[in-house]
C-alpha cells in the first residue's frame, strides 16, 4: 500500500488496516477498490485544504474582540466565571496560555480607558 499513498504526500503516515489477502486483492485486481480510495483521498485532501483556507487564526479572534467591546466584556465574565477554579488552584497554567495573556491585557487596558 505504500505506494499507492505516494499520490497522496498529506496522507503518508496513513495506515490501512486490513488482512494481507485483502491487500494483495486491492493491489492486484480491484481497481474499483483503488478508484474509491483515490477519490476518498482526494475528496478529503480538498477538504482538508478548504479547512486551512477559510481557518480564524488567534491573532483573528483577538483582533475582533478588540473591536467589539461589548462582546469582549461578555466574553470576559464568562471566562472568569470557567477559568476561576484553574486560577486558583493551577495559575502556572492559565499563565502559560499566551493568547489568553493577550485577551488579559487588552480587557485591562480596556478598563484603565
Amino acid at each position: 500500500m505504500d505506494s499507492f499513498f505516494t499520490k497522496f504526500k498529506t496522507f503518508q503516515n496513513i495506515k490501512l488496516y486490513i488482512d494481507a489477502k485483502d491487500k494483495e486483492k486491492i493491489l492486484e485486481s480491484k481497481q474499483e477498490i483503488k478508484d474509491y480510495l483515490l477519490g476518498y483521498f482526494k475528496e478529503l485532501k480538498n477538504y482538508m485544504d478548504m479547512q486551512a483556507k477559510n481557518k480564524i487564526t488567534e491573532e483573528q479572534i483577538l483582533e475582533y474582540f478588540r473591536n467589539h467591546p461589548d462582546i469582549r466584556a461578555e466574553f470576559k465574565a464568562k471566562l472568569d466565571y470557567e477559568l476561576d477554579h484553574v486560577k486558583k488552584h493551577a495559575p502556572h497554567i492559565v499563565s502559560s496560555w499566551k493568547y489568553y495573556q493577550e485577551f488579559e491585557k487588552m480587557c485591562k487596558l480596556a478598563e484603565q480607558v
